[in-house]
């Protein structure tokens, strides 16, 4: 073969290399968006993070009625208006907090930092394609629809039964590591201090002694 034929052959080649890649990354990319889209999981994206945020939300009001429980003096009419002014700073909180979250990822950005990457590392196109193809079945399309539905209905049931159990056990955890850590800390920050006095204290002790001998 002449050189300059084989010299041609390996221009084409090389030069034609990211062109390939850059049509299969979009290639890939299509097929992934339109996965996300037929599994409802861009359809469901928003409603996800409102219903977390909302979980979140719900922590914090059943923290802050375990508090005010524990005050046996407090009069149940003004826990009951304490509890009102708590729920509507969390709703104002809340509010504001996923407008914000909305704005700041919304699903055109996550699917491009996260949501991309992550399937394009672990499918295939061919496998992507199926995944599709299943989405796209009466089953597929009825575990998009409910998928949602569990998830919420999995997180309410879990909290009902387990929420008050572990939130107990992690404040009883809590409580006892903050004991034994408190004093530790208490420790050394009083070394700490010491040291300082020592060292301002020897500071000024040489001053003073440099100060003695100081030739006139």
């Amino acid at each position: 073969m002449p050189k300059k034929m084989l010299f041609i052959i390996i221009f084409m080649l090389f030069f034609s290399q990211p062109e390939n890649f850059a049509a299969e990354k979009s290639e890939k990319m299509d097929l992934i968006l339109k996965f996300t889209e037929v599994s409802g999981i861009k359809t469901n994206y928003e409603k996800t993070l409102l219903n977390m945020n909302n979980q979140m939300k719900q922590y914090y009001l059943s923290r802050w009625q375990e508090m005010l429980n524990q005050n046996k003096d407090l009069d149940p009419e003004k826990e009951k208006r304490i509890m009102t002014l708590i729920n509507e700073s969390l709703d104002r909180i809340y509010s504001e907090f996923n407008s914000y979250m909305l704005k700041e990822a919304p699903f055109e950005k996550v699917f491009k930092e996260i949501y991309y990457p992550i399937y394009a590392e672990h499918f295939k196109v061919d496998e992507i394609r199926n995944m599709i193809i299943f989405f796209e079945t009466d089953t597929g399309k009825k575990l998009a629809s409910q998928t949602p539905k569990i998830m919420q209905k999995s997180m309410t049931d879990f909290n009902n039964l387990y929420g008050q159990s572990l939130i107990a056990k992690m404040s009883s955890l809590t409580e006892q590591e903050g004991k034994s850590l408190s004093p530790r800390i208490d420790s050394l920050l009083n070394n700490d201090y010491q040291k300082i006095d020592k060292s301002g204290l020897e500071t000024e002790n040489h001053s003073e002694t440099d100060s003695k001998i100081k030739p006139e």
